[in-house]
């Protein structure tokens, strides 16, 4: 008897077990490969996702209906839609913003930003068609159909039903991960609400900030007397390390700290929050602003510190060695206050034969920027100025840099396998702070005041050195004449 319902039992358990073969054959291709994949990349590089992108259980029910190109070329975006939205917080990006970024692209390094291009394409592209060739090959159309179509329902069902997702619109979840997302969702929602999303931040940015430059708003509030000259230097990639050793050092090295017998000095730390234009927005309006491009028509412009100078008798000036085209700095800038605006079109029309630093944000090196302050200060020797720069060269990518003694005690310092490329970053900042010492010094009992500030942590991708960087605090320097 036992015999006979083995026997019949036999059949229909295989033929159970094969119906669900191509489905665990292609959730294996599609669903755990390419998740199990930003996993693996998340232990060594900065990734933010979840741990399930559900995206890729579409792919194999689209077999049954088009032609397997359509279906690797879409494959082939999902994965770079994926990779976009995983790594833009490491560049201080959200879903929200990475629009606006994109829309920039234009604007950086036409070699390195190709060649970054074609090389992620090529990867994309070799994956894809592998996943999409070993489908064709194992199944045909109406397998995969039948196979999968279970399993994604299961999967489905078991994420909506046990809340794991806070995506899917539940109030409550199981893990405080969460597990699942949809890129495609946030693609459509970034399409589809784009100019929402700009407003909605716009009118969250009336928040103050404990900022470096809340010295200068409270002196002119209570009407005391400034400083006949005030440079703001925002120092592209300027962090503050986890270890107060390693902020000893730098301190050290750079000679910010030093004590200086016509100076008081102030060193401290600064929330930071979002990217560089947010780190300006932070200093020049004490404002928390989490786009990257800031909307002028959503705060009142005039409470920035460039137009109350102004509004004082300062002649207000920025510098910066990119273009001001990236982020429209060209239009919210005047909206702020700065009477003159010097770009890397302004260098470079002075002198064509400036030499450039970096790689996709390639423009003006900064030691040749920062010596348009020391211009600055004696040509209008008569006037009072408040000099805005925005540092360029240390921005990552970074580019070749000359030796210099620091980078022999950097590497002895940080005795780690990283630290060939945390030192090349930080002598960028050596190189900078140097010549901006030397203009201190030059400025001694001559009523000049310097802050000097980062806007936001390096955005290394690499992991053992991202984490070695406060996440929400960079370092600052006042030095403020005594006079």
């Amino acid at each position: 008897m036992k015999k006979t319902i083995h026997s019949a039992l036999n059949p229909v358990l295989g033929d159970l077990v094969n119906s669900f073969r191509p489905g665990i054959y292609l959730s294996v291709l599609y669903l755990f490969l390419p998740n199990i994949l930003f996993l693996v990349l998340g232990s060594f590089i900065f990734i933010d996702r979840a741990f399930i992108n559900i995206d890729y259980l579409l792919f194999p029910l689209l077999f049954a209906f088009f032609h397997r190109i359509i279906v690797q070329f879409c494959f082939a975006l999902t994965i770079l839609a994926d990779a976009t939205f995983a790594i833009a917080p490491g560049f201080h990006f959200t879903h929200n913003t990475i629009a606006d970024a994109l829309k920039n692209i234009s604007n950086l390094d036409a070699f390195y930003t190709v060649l970054y291009a074609l090389g992620l394409i090529v990867v994309v592209t070799v994956v894809s068609y592998a996943v999409v060739r070993l489908t064709f090959i194992k199944y045909s159309r109406f397998e995969v159909l039948t196979g999968f179509v279970p399993l994604c329902f299961i999967v489905l069902v078991s994420l909506l039903d046990y809340n794991l997702s806070p995506n899917f619109n539940k109030d409550i979840y199981l893990l405080d991960h969460n597990i699942a997302n949809s890129t495609g969702k946030n693609v459509f929602r970034m399409l589809r609400h784009g100019a929402e999303v700009d407003a909605e931040d716009g009118q969250s940015i009336k928040e103050t900030h404990s900022t470096a430059t809340d010295i200068i708003s409270k002196k002119i509030s209570l009407a005391e007397k400034l400083p006949d000259n005030i440079i703001l230097v925002v120092v592209e990639s300027l962090g503050s390390f986890e270890e107060e050793a390693h902020n000893s050092f730098l301190e050290s090295a750079f000679r910010l700290k030093n004590e200086r017998k016509d100076y008081y000095i102030e060193v401290g730390k600064v929330p930071f929050a979002g990217s560089t234009a947010s780190g300006e927005m932070r200093e020049l309006c004490q404002l928390i602003y989490k786009t990257v491009k800031p909307n002028i028509g959503n705060f009142d412009a005039s409470s920035c510190i460039p137009n109350k100078l102004k509004n004082i008798g300062y002649k207000t000036i920025a510098i910066h060695g990119f273009t001001g085209l990236m982020y429209s700095r060209t239009q919210w800038y005047p909206a702020l206050g700065f009477d003159d605006l010097i770009f890397a079109s302004e260098f470079y029309a002075e002198n064509k034969n400036l030499k450039k630093c970096g790689t996709t944000f390639r423009g003006v090196c900064d030691d040749d920027a920062v010596k348009k302050i020391s211009q600055t200060l004696d040509v209008q020797k008569s006037s009072k100025n408040f000099i805005y720069f925005l540092s360029l060269t240390a921005h990552l990518p970074v580019g070749e840099t000359r030796k210099t003694d620091f980078s022999q005690s950097c590497k002895k310092h940080f005795e780690m396998q990283s630290n060939a490329t945390i030192c090349k970053h930080l002598n960028h900042h050596y190189i900078l702070l140097d010549q901006l010492n030397s203009i201190i010094d030059s400025q001694a009992g001559k009523n000049t005041a310097f802050i000097i500030v980062g806007d936001h942590l390096p955005p290394f991708l690499t992991l053992d050195i991202r984490e070695m960087f406060s996440v929400d605090h960079v370092p600052y320097y006042i030095i403020w004449p005594k006079t």
